[in-house]
């Protein structure tokens, strides 16, 4: 049971996260608190790897008082994963060798995000420049009304972020939950899926933010990733993107809730997986990472696809975290025109590379 596998404290806990805190290739756990804990509300247990886990203490991250929902990635590429926690504000950790973080938020960020809602963020290479960038959903609907917010699109330049929201054309107001980041199209650039909750007892559209290339964004509704609106009452709770027929056009699957304090009667909820069917010529590549590699995990690992027409990267895990986490091991870059892939570099967090290539476009590899 927990006790005997060391997961023991007074935990008041929203969710969980896997990573390797410690770059020995097993994972190890991120648990967020909630609103109402007392002092020391995050929690990281450290992997020993027999089963069992060690509390650890003076991490850096335990006072945050940040709690609606984490993202984990590494923005200044040194191979240590830094945790983002948000909403209300907005809170950055740098993770530092030994299990360490430090507050970086002023050195990182060019403005504040007091009491800022938001709800869901996915970190992703906005420009193909090889660092990644985060977008950050407003608003927060958990067992009550909505929290109104709007959204933020954080440019990465060098270890530092940039609000780019304004020229951007993102949603403003309302908000939007469990969003997921994948190329629908195949032209090279990652788009954005937004689950959007509506201020009553109604579902709105979904929107999906089109990736322009030039830091902007284009938004629809009409894509077809919907259900019947029409007397639904539930609110989304969730989403990836994912290919799950492996035909090289990204899917989405979407959940939904209905839970209010007010209506303690009343629960519902819906699990919905939408097809791609869009048709066009451009390009793809599905790459089926390990489980793991020499013995340890490939979560988190950076996957650089290099083609004659540039290069794409890719975190392996979740594309879209809040309080979820997925381990999609099979990752899909859309390449645009590029018929051909020069090289495959897998890069875990301890510095371990596999490399393959040159491959051709629009099929499968399997990395071993």
């Amino acid at each position: 049971d927990s006790k005997v596998m060391g997961l023991v404290g007074d935990l008041k806990s929203a969710a969980a996260r896997l990573f390797d805190v410690d770059h020995d290739g097993d994972l190890d756990i991120f648990v967020l608190g909630r609103t109402k804990s007392t002092p020391g509300q995050h929690t990281i247990f450290r992997n020993r790897g027999n089963g069992k886990f060690d509390r650890l203490s003076g991490t850096g991250v335990e006072n945050a008082r940040t709690q609606t929902g984490f993202l984990f990635t590494d923005f200044d590429g040194d191979g240590v994963l830094d945790i983002f926690l948000f909403g209300p504000g907005l809170k950055v950790f740098q993770g530092l060798p030994n299990a360490k973080f430090r507050d970086v938020s002023r050195q990182v960020l060019d403005r504040a995000y007091h009491k800022r809602q938001f709800s869901g963020g996915c970190a992703f290479d906005m420009d193909n420049d090889g660092d990644f960038d985060v977008y950050l959903s407003g608003g927060v609907r958990l067992k009550g009304p909505l929290l109104t917010g709007s959204d933020v699109l954080l440019e990465n330049r060098g270890g530092r972020f940039f609000d780019v929201s304004r020229q951007a054309n993102l949603p403003v107001g309302g908000g939007r939950v469990g969003i997921t980041s994948a190329d629908f199209n195949n032209d090279g650039l990652v788009d954005i899926f937004l689950p959007s909750i509506g201020s009553g007892a109604k579902r709105i559209p979904d929107i999906i933010l089109l990736n322009l290339g030039n830091k902007q964004f284009r938004q629809y509704t009409n894509h077809g990733a919907q259900g019947p609106l029409a007397g639904d009452i539930t609110y989304p709770s969730g989403a990836q993107a994912f290919d799950y027929n492996r035909d090289g056009k990204v899917d989405v699957i979407v959940g939904t809730r209905y839970r209010d304090l007010r209506r303690p009667d009343l629960h519902e909820g819906t699990l919905r997986l939408f097809k791609n069917v869009l048709q066009n010529t451009n390009r793809y590549l599905i790459v089926k990472v390990p489980l793991l590699v020499g013995g340890k995990s490939t979560m988190d690992a950076l996957l650089k696809v290099e083609t004659s027409k540039g290069n794409f990267y890719r975190r392996v895990g979740s594309v879209g975290e809040s309080r979820t986490q997925s381990f999609i091991d099979q990752v899909h870059v859309g390449l645009g025109s590029a018929s051909s892939i020069k090289s495959i570099t897998l890069t875990l967090l301890d510095g371990t590379m596999i490399r393959k290539g040159p491959v051709k476009s629009n099929q499968i590899v399997f990395l071993s």
